[in-house]
């Protein structure tokens, strides 16, 4: 069984000119690519699999989506349901709880509009010397996004806010940031409302956790990455029902984002299955013995997947 995970997915803005998403009628075409080489997975035999130990189908495949973003369901959730295809999709609480625009798409949208040397600049005159951790730049500076096809200045940016910043200086960076470059950022423009995930989880789809505010659990806490993931699990079964088969994804997926810590609290909560980045094809036997850290394959290592690319003049 191969499992392949998805971001955004939408079709051009002016006003985004750098975002990095896969097309629509991309992504349309890669699922008549599957169609053609592969077997979807169903809701009940996912569940299958993960609880009765049943062998997946033959050249099997299995969707799933991060962040609960709205592209979701103006474009993906209405294709698959069209198509009778089973998506999970992983959803950051915050946005519906408490009506909070997340820091990681702040950084998406800013990366989206300017370019990285300009960006990179303005984040350098903003910030000072105590504002980052640098036992947290040593330890992921040559970790993170290194197969990612970024120029310098996008990734150092992205690196800076995203591991080497002490939390507590990060939103008003950003929001500083966001002010200065003229981006609104408005919740109920980019994520999905529990109204919306009400119905796609009523017509087949399943909503997992990706944690309260994607927040890099491992530089947390135990007592913090346990309210991040609690917090985000309970939201989603009081308002999606006590019934809903918990799953998870982490935030920024690879193993350096998570240590044993999370593990023992997703285990403690019973979460049935969990899924990292990791392009590998994965067998019944490993699948039920690593359950909570199931790879994923990027979108983009597929025929019609490659994500529009940053291009500056």
């Amino acid at each position: 069984m191969k499992v392949v995970t998805y971001h955004y997915i939408r079709n051009f803005k002016k006003n985004l000119k750098y975002f990095r998403f896969l097309e629509f009628k991309n992504f349309k075409k890669q699922l008549n690519f599957f169609k053609s080489k592969k077997k979807f997975i169903t809701q009940k035999e996912f569940i299958d699999i993960i609880e009765n130990r049943i062998k997946p189908p033959k050249n099997s495949i299995l969707l799933t989506f991060d962040d609960g973003i709205l592209d979701h369901y103006k474009f993906v959730f209405k294709e698959l349901k069209r198509r009778k295809i089973f998506g999970i999709f992983f959803v950051s609480t915050a946005p519906i709880e408490k009506n909070i625009f997340l820091n990681v798409h702040k950084i998406h949208l800013l990366i989206g509009k300017i370019t990285g040397n300009i960006l990179l600049n303005q984040l350098n005159n903003l910030i000072k010397p105590s504002m980052i951790d640098n036992k947290k730049k040593s330890l992921f500076k040559n970790r993170t996004y290194s197969s990612q096809n970024d120029f310098y200045s996008v990734k150092t940016f992205k690196q800076t806010l995203n591991y080497f910043m002490v939390n507590k200086y990060k939103t008003k960076v950003l929001d500083a940031l966001l002010k200065k470059n003229k981006i609104n950022t408005k919740v109920k423009n980019f994520y999905l409302s529990l109204k919306q995930l009400k119905e796609m989880k009523n017509n087949g789809m399943m909503i997992g956790s990706h944690t309260y505010s994607h927040e890099v659990l491992s530089k947390l806490s135990y007592n913090n990455q346990k309210k991040e993931i609690s917090r985000s699990v309970r939201l989603i079964k009081n308002k999606l029902g006590k019934s809903q088969f918990t799953t998870f994804c982490y935030p920024y997926g690879e193993k350096y984002t998570y240590n044993q810590h999370t593990l023992n609290i997703l285990k403690k909560l019973k979460v049935k299955a969990s899924f990292i980045v990791h392009s590998k094809k994965i067998d019944c036997k490993k699948l039920l013995s690593k359950k909570l850290e199931i790879p994923r394959f990027d979108c983009n290592e597929f025929p019609f997947g490659s994500i529009k690319k940053i291009k500056y003049k």
